[in-house]
């Protein structure tokens, strides 16, 4: 069934095509702040963003991942309420793509990350690994408004090669037969929607990085630096920690002022040895 609506969707894109203002963006996203360097062993998210000057009766966007150097590799955690087979892709609840049931009423969401036997598309962290995303409404569709955060793909770096310059790129398109880019108006025109980001690839640079307990500032030590940090963070609205994990330094799977007075008794009180917490 889900095969289907996306060779449906692939059909109409055969009709006239009308370029609209209409536009899709992407970014990565860590500790929720916009990266242009990347690190192993850290969680973030591919934000996808979408404006769109008339009702949408249907969705088909795909992505790839792509590391030129041959060295990165990724895992796809699953997410609460996440979609496709690895759970791994989500939408935003504060959008108006949701809830998605009602927006694209003709089989919900379509979330292809498994790959076709013709192509290299898929999701399994051996780049290049691509997915395809689609929608397509019968009485209901995606109301036109601004860009807005609709859906994100959750993604960490397990590994990185052992050269000193490795990317990750992501690019609006895979190989046939999968990954088309379009949306469908609801009169049932194509419409080719702009790309928002200034290249056809968003590449990032990779970083190995060895995870340190109780590095919250992300300099490669746990110590007082990294106690103010966390106050800074917790009582006075300061930058998140990206390594979260190893910032839950009492691994009660928050990140709070308990953790500050856990490192202070660590550092200056010979107290017990850290460790990253296995829940963040």
């Amino acid at each position: 069934m889900k095969k289907f609506l996306l060779l449906l969707l692939a059909w109409l894109f055969l009709s006239s095509t009308v370029f609209a203002a209409n536009i899709v963006d992407m970014e990565v996203v860590g500790a929720g702040s916009i990266r242009d360097t990347l690190y192993t062993n850290i969680p973030y998210e591919v934000k996808i963003s979408i404006e769109n000057d008339e009702l949408l009766g249907g969705i088909a966007l795909g992505y790839k991942l792509t590391n030129p150097e041959g060295g990165v590799s990724l895992s796809y955690p699953a997410q609460v309420g996440g979609y496709g087979y690895y759970e791994a892709f989500t939408v935003n609840p504060a959008s108006r793509m949701y809830p998605t049931a009602s927006v694209w009423d003709l089989g919900n969401l379509i979330v292809s990350d498994t790959g076709y036997s013709l192509a290299d598309c898929g999701l399994n962290g051996n780049l290049p690994d691509t997915i395809d995303i689609g929608g397509v409404a019968m009485m209901g569709g995606m109301d036109a408004g601004v860009m807005e955060h609709m859906m994100s793909l959750h993604f960490t770096i397990t590994s990185s090669g052992a050269g000193e310059y490795e990317t990750l790129c992501i690019d609006s398109a895979c190989s046939p037969p999968g990954c088309p880019f379009f949306f469908i108006g609801g009169s049932g025109s194509t419409i080719a929607p702009i790309i928002g980001w200034d290249s056809d690839d968003l590449c990032f640079s990779v970083i190995n990085r060895v995870p340190v307990p109780g590095d919250a500032n992300f300099d490669g030590y746990g110590n007082l630096g990294d106690v103010v940090f966390i106050i800074n963070y917790v009582f006075k609205n300061g930058e998140a920690p990206l390594d979260r994990a190893c910032s839950d330094v009492n691994s009660d799977c928050e990140v709070n002022a308990a953790d500050a007075v856990r490192l202070i008794d660590y550092i200056f009180r010979n107290g017990p040895p850290i460790s990253c917490s296995s829940c963040l």
